[in-house]
């Protein structure tokens, strides 16, 4: 059994956009989780309604991946409702469970943290194997958790974290990454194959010589986090997936990439990515490279240190002058 987590902020309309998605997949034996973080929109309610059948059904996505959403799955969807107390309180639960679990987690904590309930709950059913973390500005293939199940199952070695190849919703075609790339004297990453149009060169026997999975889909198995454990939260925006990447790899496990489980990715919907990168997102941005740095290549840290100065002169010429004071605050409070 597969359990599939979602995690949601506000952004509603593509949460049942992937949903009516996920839903389609052929793997026969899989639960979604859903944890909405507090959003301040009523996020649940409209859900929940979708889920009724009830409100307006009619979703709208890039046409060239309709096929991924319609025709829509027929309502009413059982589900059942939990608070965040309730989930991670309430022992392994004996009666059948829905297709779908909705969790409020009351406040938001960040990526981690939320997608950190649904792992914990998920890991008190005795039937759950795997765990897969799929954004929810997201469509599947019906094939993609079928490729991710197969792919694990082949694997020799200690498997950790599997990804998806990443295409962008709204150019399908183009490779958003397959995998990372990770310098750690800068503290920068680079995603392989980005922005490249997708002709099956990353496909199968191509393996590639990777640093850590993308967190937009990220497969792993119940023994992978019964034993790295669950995802740092003080993060709480990016680094998590390298964090858990490199713990996993200090006990001895791998990473991966099934490139024949497509997952189309809208990209960076619940930060405000069209500003290119909001002041919160640059915050934790920056903030997070001297947080890992120190836990896994301090070495490196005098030259992150002086990284910022470049970071600053960047802030300036694109006339982000408050920034500063939130460069220099980072500088000397990590």
């Amino acid at each position: 059994m597969v359990y599939i987590i979602l995690l949601n902020y506000i952004n509603w309309k593509d949460t049942i956009e992937c949903l009516e998605s996920v839903l389609k997949l052929d793997y026969p034996a899989f639960r979604i989780i859903l944890i909405d973080n507090a959003s301040s929109n009523d996020s649940l309610y409209h859900i929940h309604d979708w889920a009724y059948g009830k409100g307006d059904q009619q979703l709208a996505p890039n046409p060239q991946l309709g096929h991924l959403v319609y025709p829509l799955i027929q309502k009413p969807l059982a589900y059942r409702h939990l608070s965040k107390t309730e989930a991670l309180s309430v022992p392994e639960i004996t009666d059948p469970l829905p297709p779908l679990i909705t969790i409020q987690a009351g406040d938001n904590r960040g990526f981690a943290a939320g997608n950190n309930i649904g792992i914990s709950y998920a890991l008190k059913q005795s039937e759950c194997d795997y765990i897969w973390l799929l954004n929810n500005d997201t469509l599947v293939e019906r094939d993609a958790l079928t490729q991710l199940v197969k792919h694990h199952q082949l694997s020799t070695g200690n498997l950790g974290i599997l990804g998806s190849k990443l295409l962008y919703y709204h150019e399908p075609g183009l490779i958003q990454a397959i995998a990372g790339k990770y310098n750690k004297w800068l503290c920068t990453t680079h995603h392989i194959g980005g922005d490249i149009t997708d002709k099956g060169q990353f496909d199968p026997p191509y393996i590639p010589e990777a640093d850590y999975i993308v967190g937009a889909s990220m497969f792993v198995s119940r023994a992978f986090v019964e034993d790295v454990g669950l995802m740092r939260e003080d993060y709480f925006l990016y680094f998590e997936e390298l964090d858990w990447t490199f713990r996993g790899k200090q006990k001895g496990w791998s990473i991966g990439v099934c490139t024949t489980s497509k997952v189309y990715h809208k990209e960076g919907a619940s930060i405000n990515a069209k500003e290119k990168k909001s002041e919160l997102a640059d915050f934790y941005s920056l903030r997070n490279r001297l947080v890992f740095t120190k836990r896994f290549f301090p070495v490196a840290l005098p030259l992150i240190y002086l990284s910022f100065l470049g970071v600053a002169l960047n802030r300036l010429k694109r006339g982000q002058f408050r920034r500063l004071g939130m460069i220099l605050k980072i500088i000397f409070s990590t």
